[in-house]
């Protein structure tokens, strides 16, 4: 009776799995993209909302000038500064997000800056 595995049979297990590996990873990256994307519209979703206790206590009307407003809903509507920025915007330009929130605090404006 042999022990073990021979050479050859640990060999076909190996290509088997890279083969398995290579089939899937394409699909694992698709995956991920759209959970980035979910996420952002998940944060969309939020900042939504925000918006309409915003009106909703100052109101009832709907705010014209949208993007200025974004970053005053941060104290009272929205728990994170991070919610103004898509993830996706914040993984793939990281230098680009922080020189924006430097500049956008720079010019005295007290509201963080939003990528919406």
């Amino acid at each position: 009776m042999r022990r073990g595995l021979t050479l050859m049979e640990l060999l076909v297990v190996i290509s088997i799995l890279t083969t398995l590996a290579a089939l899937l990873f394409p699909i694992y990256l698709n995956f991920r993209s759209q959970i980035e994307v979910n996420n952002c519209a998940n944060q969309l979703y939020q900042i939504g909302l925000a918006l309409k206790m915003y009106v909703n206590d100052y109101g009832g009307d709907t705010p014209y000038n949208v993007p200025p407003l974004l970053g005053a809903l941060y104290p009272h509507y929205v728990r994170s500064r991070d919610l103004l920025v898509c993830p996706l915007f914040r993984k793939t330009a990281q230098n680009a997000v922080k020189f924006l929130n430097e500049l956008h605090t720079g010019y005295g404006c007290p509201s963080p800056w939003s990528s919406y």
